[in-house]
C-alpha cells in the first residue's frame, strides 16, 4: 500500500513538472539589450614551442613586403576603433529547447556606424550569429542554457569587422528545497527564450582597417553620413 501512494506522489510530481515546463517558458524583455562579451580563450592542445614562434614574429616583421601598420592598422589607413559599440536586433526566436549547437540565426543592425562623416555599416545591415551550446530544461530545477556567437559583420565594402559577440544566458532555475531528491529529479527549470527583435549590444573587438585612405573612404563607401552623429579618426600614422 506504502509503495502505491509512493509511486502515484511520483506521478503526480511527473505531470506537475510536465505542465510547469509549458507554462513557465520565460521571455526576456526585448527591450533590455543581452551584451556581448569577449569570446572566452582557449588554451591550445599543443603548446607553441617559444622559439619557433618567436622566429616567425620576426620573420614576419622584417618581411620589406609587409605593409607597415600600427595597432593592426596599416598606416595611412582609417578604422573603426576598438569598442565602438553596435545594436543588434534579433530576426527569429532562439529557444534553448529547440536550438542545438550549429544552429545559425539572423541579426539586423539597427543604427548607421559613422566614421569621419561617411557611413560604413548601415542600419538594416545583417549578420549571422550561431548557436554554440543549446541545452533545454532538466530535472532537479535546472533551466535551460544557451551559448551563442556573435562574432563579425560586414562593412559596405566587405570589410569583416569582429565583434565581442559571446552570449551566455541561462532559464531560471527552480527552487527544488521543499523536496525530497526522487520528487527534485522531475522538478525542471525554466526555459531560456530570446524573442523576435531581442536586442544584442556588442562592440567592436579590435581597430579593424577599413583598407582606405581618409581621401578614399568616400568613394568606397558610397553613403554620406547627412549630418548623424560620427566616429572622427586620425589615419594610422
Amino acid at each position: 500500500m506504502q509503495v502505491k501512494r509512493v509511486l502515484a506522489a511520483v506521478c503526480c510530481c511527473c505531470c506537475l513538472a510536465g505542465g510547469a515546463v509549458q507554462a513557465s517558458e520565460e521571455f526576456h524583455d526585448v527591450k533590455t539589450p543581452v551584451v556581448g562579451a569577449e569570446f572566452p580563450v582557449e588554451e591550445p592542445a599543443v603548446k607553441p614551442n617559444i622559439q619557433e614562434r618567436t622566429k616567425a614574429i620576426l620573420d614576419e616583421y622584417n618581411d620589406p613586403k609587409r605593409p607597415k601598420t600600427h595597432h593592426g592598422v596599416e598606416l595611412g589607413h582609417v578604422y573603426i576603433p576598438k569598442g565602438t559599440p553596435l545594436m543588434l536586433a534579433l530576426q527569429e526566436p532562439i529557444s534553448s529547447k529547440t536550438s542545438k549547437e550549429g544552429k545559425a540565426f539572423k541579426l539586423k543592425n539597427l543604427e548607421d556606424v559613422v566614421v569621419n562623416d561617411v557611413v560604413v555599416i548601415p542600419a538594416g545591415t545583417t549578420c549571422v550569429g550561431k548557436v554554440l551550446k543549446g541545452r533545454g530544461n532538466r530535472g532537479f530545477g535546472m533551466g535551460g542554457k544557451l551559448e551563442l556567437s556573435i562574432a563579425a559583420i560586414k562593412t559596405l565594402n566587405g570589410v569583416t569587422v569582429p565583434l565581442n559577440g559571446y552570449i551566455k544566458g541561462r532559464g531560471k532555475k527552480s527552487s527544488t528545497w521543499f523536496a525530497p531528491w526522487w520528487i527534485s529529479a522531475f522538478l525542471k527549470g525554466k526555459e531560456l527564450n530570446y524573442k523576435e527583435g531581442q536586442l544584442f549590444r556588442v562592440t567592436v573587438s579590435r581597430n579593424t582597417d577599413l583598407k582606405v585612405t581618409g581621401d578614399e573612404l568616400g568613394d568606397a563607401m558610397g553613403y554620406p553620413a547627412d549630418g548623424k552623429p560620427s566616429i572622427y579618426v586620425k589615419p594610422m600614422e
